[in-house]
């Protein structure tokens, strides 16, 4: 990209990896109440789009936007893809209920039944997870009343994952992020149902330091280096497994639901019924009950929030997670949330307008003000991408508004650069941008600048 004859510039802005949050941390978690008759199933890669049903059918929610209908039935898991454009869920075909990929609007491609079936038992399949960029979906299928993992391709269409155990049934609850490794359980001849993981297809158990069987796998990283599931030491705990370093059994929780892509952030629950109380567990220390967590935080939820019971869903990057819990009376009264640990940055626009460069930028999840820096691209290059010495204003400090029009124009021959970073109450978002050539913090060196926004 030159540097001369550019009268503005956007310095890209991508998501940042989420770090673990201590127990008490800088920045506050921020809770986010969704609407009535929402159910949270997936979030994608950075805690932007939340995927669910409401209504009766397939649905997505954005802090900008609120919800979207995507049609189906609603009837079982929304899978969204990591860059949130694509979507797998619930439809029928015939009549009957399955698993399907969403085409646009509110149309579905339906996956039907395993073949050679025609029929399920009772229903004809069951989405319960897509791959990163939704080329693979894996979940239930039927075949008349044979129950079977199944992994989907658009150039394979459902394939059974078959079973280790003849006549038992099987199901895949997860997939990682790649599409290579899918995680879910395998029922014993005596009915037990155990841990089981499909790498490349060959299935394999899950097994604790021993050989004993763990609870069923739930969900899985990337590249599958990590999975986490329930009923690990016959019950008492949720589980972590680690490439070669084998199985943790997880204390604080029974369930563990789902993690964070570098397993830093696990997500789960403990108990069940109307006792059942979520957690939260950081590098593999022992689970915080989630509602009593927020408290020592100082972030207070609505008074009638009885209990935060199911995390299910996170974002790849650990910023966002979420599911339901029991707002009012009586049980099962269930309301989905979630809980911003990481602000990201909004996507910044611009525009040629009649008074001066108009900026737009995105409401990102949990935000509600933002702050708006300005810069010279000269100044930029020749102190060799040093922040502190090219930003030159603070246009626009704490903001309740997505847009912005800046009268200025820059020197001749030159160009300005724009950083928008977003706020919450007790929650400082970062011009800080991972995967885009960055070097040092923008943070920090803004912060130095002496025009920063306060």
């Amino acid at each position: 990209m030159g540097w001369k004859k550019l009268t503005s510039v956007v310095i890209p802005t991508a998501c940042l990896i989420a770090a673990a949050l201590p127990a008490e941390a800088a920045n506050k978690p921020i809770f986010v109440e969704l609407p009535p008759g929402m159910a949270v199933s997936d979030i994608d890669g950075t805690g932007q789009i939340v995927a669910g049903t409401s209504g009766g059918q397939n649905i997505y929610w954005t802090q900008d936007g609120g919800i979207v209908t995507l049609g189906g039935t609603g009837m079982g898991n929304v899978s969204v893809s990591t860059d949130g454009t694509k979507f797998s869920g619930a439809t029928t075909l015939g009549g009957d209920p399955s698993a399907g990929i969403w085409l646009g609007g509110t149309s579905w491609q339906p996956f039907g039944a395993l073949p050679p079936a025609t029929s399920g038992c009772p229903d004809l399949s069951n989405n319960y997870d897509m791959s990163a960029d939704g080329s693979v979906v894996v979940g239930l299928g039927w075949d008349v009343c044979k129950a079977r993992a199944f992994r989907w391709t658009a150039a394979t269409g459902m394939v059974d994952l078959g079973t280790l155990v003849p006549n038992r049934s099987t199901r895949a609850n997860g997939v990682s992020a790649d599409g290579g490794v899918i995680v879910g359980w395998q029922d014993l001849a005596d009915g037990q149902r155990v841990g089981a993981k499909w790498v490349n297809g060959v299935e394999e158990f899950v097994l604790a330091p021993g050989g004993a069987h763990v609870g069923e796998a739930q969900h899985a990283n990337h590249d599958g280096s990590i999975v986490v599931g329930i009923n690990c030491n016959v019950g008492t705990q949720a589980w972590v497994w680690r490439a070669g370093q084998g199985l943790q059994c997880l204390d604080g929780i029974t369930k563990a639901w789902n993690l964070s892509d570098d397993g830093s952030i696990i997500v789960g629950s403990d108990g069940n019924g109307p006792t059942m109380k979520g957690g939260i567990s950081f590098n593999g220390a022992t689970a915080l009950e989630l509602k009593a967590w927020l408290a020592s935080q100082g972030v207070l939820t609505a008074a009638n929030w009885i209990g935060l019971t199911s995390p299910l869903a996170i974002s790849r990057d650990g910023s966002v997670f979420g599911g339901w819990g029991q707002k009012d009376q009586p049980w099962p009264a269930n309301r989905g949330f979630l809980i911003v640990l990481t602000l990201a940055p909004p996507k910044l626009t611009l525009a040629k307008g009649v008074g001066g460069t108009e900026l737009k930028w995105t409401l990102v999840t949990g935000a509600g003000r933002h702050d708006v820096v300005r810069g010279t691209l000269s100044a930029l290059q020749s102190t060799g991408g040093d922040f502190s010495l090219a930003t030159d204003t603070c246009l626009v400090n704490s903001t309740p508004l997505k847009t912005l029009t800046d009268a200025n124009l820059p020197p001749s021959d030159d160009g300005f650069f724009y950083l928008v970073r977003a706020e919450a109450s007790g929650n400082q978002g970062t011009y800080d941008s991972k995967g885009a050539g960055q070097l040092g913090s923008r943070d920090a060196e803004i912060a130095a600048s002496g025009v920063a926004c306060p």
